[in-house]
């Protein structure tokens, strides 16, 4: 399974609960012992955590990580402690406490960092589109450009499907029964205006 939820949907409802996710290494930090990972896809940020002395092997192998690796994280989702509650971020009430760690790809390192505040010159951003592709704001852009395509082509759908029910069907043609003989005796005995006429002449 490559995740069981996004980098952007954990609260407080799911504490207790073991998920899975998976995105790029948006920043690692070393705190004595305690290791931190914020992990980012294109739906929001998680803080996750890894504890030496939970598992030393572990440890050992975040402490290998770089921005913008691609990992892939399991563990239970926790409630932060009270006073450290980050607003800022949409997952900010939970942290992810890891019990395991897949590197899915290493990184090298990049010209800039998709989450950092201040923006690349346009040179930099075209050289570099991948990455510039990666920034939030770049990722609201595509998602609402995503959003208005797919709404384009249910309209566009929706509006040939009603143009296709309001055409109405031909007619279908009379089917005639008769066999060849019937037509013929049809076609050789007279019509009754035709006898009609004869007997008045006669």
């Amino acid at each position: 399974m490559y995740r069981t939820n996004t980098c952007g949907e954990l609260g407080r409802n799911n504490v207790g609960e073991v998920v899975t996710i998976a995105g790029w290494v948006d920043s690692a930090r070393d705190h004595s012992g305690v290791f931190f990972v914020n992990l980012r896809d294109r739906y929001g940020k998680t803080q996750t955590v890894f504890d030496a002395a939970a598992d030393h092997d572990l440890f050992q192998l975040v402490k290998t990580l770089h921005n913008e690796d691609v990992v892939q994280i399991t563990g239970e989702v926790l409630a932060r402690p009270e006073g450290l509650v980050n607003p800022e971020m949409k997952t900010g009430e939970i942290e992810i406490r890891a019990t395991k760690l897949v590197v899915l790809n290493r990184s090298e390192p990049v010209p800039f960092l998709p989450s950092a505040p201040e923006v690349p010159s346009e040179e930099m951003r075209l050289k570099h589109r991948y990455i510039d592709l990666r920034r939030p704001e770049m990722q609201r852009v595509l998602t609402a450009s995503r959003r208005r395509c797919a709404t384009i082509s249910t309209k566009t759908a929706s509006s040939k499907l009603k143009r296709r029910s309001s055409v109405k069907a031909p007619p279908k043609a009379r089917a005639t029964t008769s066999s060849p003989a019937a037509s013929l005796k049809a076609r050789s005995t007279p019509s009754r205006s035709l006898r009609s006429s004869i007997s008045s002449s006669l």
